[in-house]
């Protein structure tokens, strides 16, 4: 409901690969929404119906029309140490290879708000099947993740 957020304690390493997957509702935008947060070295957000990965804080995979308001979509974001992939619904919709890949935050792995940013960063909506993987996903995996479950029909 754009109160709250959830906070995973720190028990992953993700240096050498990860992926983010979830199904998002977004109920209204504007601004931008947490949806990852591990500190300024990664983070993920929405901003208006753009999906926008922040990696080291420099290197941006920002894919505009991402989302629709109201509907389920299934995103996903892959690290495979050199290759950031963003998909949504299964589809590849952007990539990039940051110049530097380390990351060096201590905190803890945060959902749906940042910590540091107040109110204005929680995601409003409804989420589901999230999962943080300890290494990068398969095209293919990913595909399988997004197929459309009857309850998001």
């Amino acid at each position: 409901d754009g109160t709250g957020g959830v906070e995973i304690a720190k028990n992953l390493n993700l240096s050498d690969g990860f992926s983010v997957s979830m199904w998002v509702k977004p109920e209204k935008f504007g601004g931008y929404q947490s949806m990852f947060y591990y500190g300024a070295s990664l983070y993920w957000r929405l901003q208006g119906t753009a999906s926008s990965f922040n990696f080291d804080g420099w290197h941006t995979l920002k894919v505009a029309d991402a989302v629709s308001w109201g509907e389920w979509i299934h995103l996903a974001t892959t690290f495979d140490g050199t290759t950031l992939i963003t998909y949504a619904n299964g589809k590849k919709i952007g990539e990039v290879k940051p110049d530097k890949t380390r990351i060096y935050n201590q905190d803890n792995i945060y959902l749906f708000c940042r910590p540091d940013a107040g109110q204005e960063s929680r995601f409003t909506g409804e989420a589901d099947e999230i999962v943080v993987y300890n290494g990068a996903l398969t095209p293919e995996e990913v595909t399988k993740l997004a197929e459309v479950p009857a309850d998001k029909k």
